[in-house]
């Protein structure tokens, strides 16, 4: 997963490169990309809480990536006025003092695409919902920036100490049952 370009980080979408020197691609994350992600992992329960708050909150239709482990990668647009004063990279929210596996990827860090391949595990990344433009690409939910502003969520999703509950069901969601049969189709 390290780049094999030096100043990756600085690029921008226009920056060409050859792609048979490299294994696999990541997309750089905040300003130059004009995207951030969030890196749901199914170990640490990542898909089963982030799910749960997807029920309780909506998910605007977004770029859906499933990575070779069986998580997701959920794709939303750079807030530079909110964004730019977040750390970088935004590790995990918990549930009864356990880190669950739900990490947002804003600045400076990547995320590898398909047709990336894990090699360890000799599995491929693979788009759900790909990325079609950067105009395409959904603001992130005011829930998730509260999520990781707050940082604990309680066992049915709810993320504790979020008292502005307003935009619950207010969102229209994405397609969870679809997503889920998808990547158990896959994985087979």
């Amino acid at each position: 997963k390290a780049p094999n370009v030096s100043g990756w980080c600085d690029k921008t979408p226009e920056f060409d490169f050859d792609v048979s020197s490299c294994d696999n691609i990541g997309i750089v994350c905040g300003q130059a990309s004009g995207i951030v992600c969030i890196d749901v992992d199914l170990k640490d329960n990542g898909m089963l809480y982030f799910n749960k708050m997807i029920e309780v909150y909506g998910l605007p239709e977004c770029p859906i990536q499933m990575t070779p482990n069986g998580g997701r990668h959920y794709i939303f647009k750079y807030n530079n006025k909110r964004m730019n004063q977040m750390s970088p990279k935004v590790k995990g929210a918990i549930i009864n003092d356990t880190k669950i596996g739900i990490d947002l990827w804003i600045r400076r860090c990547q995320f590898i695409v398909e047709p990336s391949v894990n090699h360890s595990i000799n599995k491929p990344y693979k788009w759900i919902n790909p990325i079609v433009s950067r105009d395409s690409i959904p603001e992130l939910p005011e829930w998730i920036y509260q999520l990781y502003e707050h940082g604990e969520i309680d066992s049915n999703g709810m993320i504790i100490g979020y008292d502005d509950q307003s935009d619950i069901d207010s969102n229209e969601s994405i397609d969870n049952e679809s997503i889920d049969n998808e990547s158990i189709d896959n994985e087979s």
